[in-house]
Formats: structure tokens, sequence, C-alpha cells
């Protein structure tokens, strides 16, 4: 039994995308002792897991000590649409998938924040409407999970959701998602402000969306109650510090959120062998 008050390193499966997820489970064996259950794929959709799956799922986990986290779905659903409609169907959709990760004795669902487009960001006056409707839903949510014992991490978001920008601002893109800037965020969440709704730390997002890593991660350790990651190796920033941190403040799950299987082992060696450096974190 690995100690509780250390933090566990994991795999979602996205490795395994296709298969349902105790083939994944089954196919990490011992490799890792924690895992992410994607439940946004075709088989995995929070209401495709019977009583009978649910049970298989725990007995496998709890045999090989895995401890359990949950993405909530999140392809095509936006909670912080201005559509009531929509709005009311993500929540319901993300309301499924907090049932699921109770059932499951998962004790984190990660989520996305939702998005809007560029031209309703930099308006003040629109942006404080989708601002008003996070955390009118958030703070539903994190009602839901705490009657569930489930806590909610708000996932950084990222530029993979962009609209082209080819106007008087220039060329490029333009964010969709919200949280990919730091500030937003701490903002985001400090709005919701609940104390079931904490943040997924994506480092990768935030390296690959020009976010300085480290003051990100600072500015959000207080709330950290997950951790992803994609390709460590990719990235150019002071990693063993930052993990010789966690190593000493956090007990969640690190969880390689990536289909290469080696890159996740790699990612495993790799923060082993910084924690090892006992790095300084200032």
């Amino acid at each position: 039994m690995l100690c509780e008050n250390m933090f566990r390193m994991g795999v979602n499966n996205a490795v395994k995308f296709e298969n349902p997820v105790e083939e994944f489970l089954d196919f990490i064996k011992t490799d890792f002792s924690a895992a992410e259950l994607v439940c946004d794929s075709p088989g995995n959709l929070p209401s495709d897991f019977d009583s009978e799956r649910i049970k298989i799922i725990r007995d496998l986990s709890e045999s090989r000590d895995i401890r359990i986290s949950l993405h909530a779905i999140y392809l095509d659903i936006n909670p912080v649409s201005v559509v009531p409609q929509v709005r009311e169907f993500a929540v319901d959709e993300l309301k499924k998938s907090i049932e699921l990760a109770s059932d499951l004795g998962a004790g984190v669902v990660t989520m996305h924040a939702g998005y809007c487009f560029h031209w309703w960001r930099i308006d003040p006056a629109k942006k404080r409407i989708f601002d008003e409707h996070a955390a009118d839903v958030f703070c539903m949510l994190g009602d839901f999970a705490q009657d569930c014992g489930v806590v909610i991490g708000i996932e950084n978001g990222s530029w993979f959701l962009g609209t082209p920008k080819k106007n008087q601002l220039g060329d490029g893109l333009t964010p969709m998602h919200f949280c990919i800037d730091a500030r937003e965020h701490f903002d985001f969440i400090k709005k919701i402000d609940h104390s079931c709704v904490g943040v997924t730390f994506d480092i990768t997002k935030s390296f690959c969306s020009g976010n300085d890593v480290i003051k990100h991660f600072k500015l959000l350790s207080k709330n950290i109650v997950n951790v992803h990651l994609a390709d460590l190796s990719a990235m150019e920033f002071d990693k063993k510090a930052l993990f010789a941190y966690l190593a000493k403040n956090y007990s969640g799950n690190i969880i390689s959120e990536i289909c290469n299987y080696d890159i996740a082992l790699s990612n495993k060696l790799q923060v082993e062998s910084f924690i090892a450096t006992g790095a300084d974190f200032t």
C-alpha cells in the first residue's frame, strides 16, 4: 500500500481510448498506481456503466491499489453557454459524470470550464455574462458534487480550440476555451469560491499556452486537486523544482494525458528522478 500523503503517478485511458475502461485498467497492471477514466467515447459514456460494470472496475482498482479519478464528458458541451437550454443540458450531463465518479469511488472529476468566441471575450459587458453563468453553474455542480462525496477540478484551457484572427488585431488564433491564461484561471476559481470546486492543473497546456508554468502553478497551488501532463521531455521549465515541491506538498494524482503509453512510462521515470534531486521551489 502506498503512503497516502504522497502523490500517485497515473495515466488516463487515452492510451486505450476505443476500448472499455475495464480493459485499460487490466492493461496498465502494476505500471501505475493511479488511473483517470475519460467518459467521453462510445461505450464509455456515463450512461454505459451499469452496476455490473461499476463493480468490475471497483474490484479491479481496489485489488491493484489503483486510485481512480474521472474526466467528465467535454467534447461537445458548454456549461457557460448564453443559451439556457444548452447550459441546462451541459449541467445534466456533468452531473452524470459526478454520479459515476461517486459510484466508482473516484474522488476527483476533471471538467472543462467552457468557451466563448473572441468577440464576446474582449467585450467586458459580454464577458461578464459568461462569468456570471460560470459562477452559477459551477456552484450548483459543486453542491451536487459535495452531496456525492466528490471534488471537481476545473482544468486550464488550451489553444487547441481557437478561431482565426485575420483582422485589425493581426494573424493567428484567438482563444475560445476559458482559463487559458493563469490569471483568468485564478479569477474563475475565485469567483466560484466553493469548497468542492478546485483545479486540475495541466502542466502541458500551461506551457504550450505561453504561461510561466511555475508562476501559474504557484498562483493556483492552494486549489489544485489533480494534475495532468503530456510529454515532459517536450517542455523546458524548472521541472525538478516543481516535482520536488509536489512530492512534499501534494497527495493527489499526476496523470499522463497522452495516447502513447511509452511516453507515460517515461514521464513516471523522469518524475521519480526529479524527486530524487530534492530541488528547491522558491
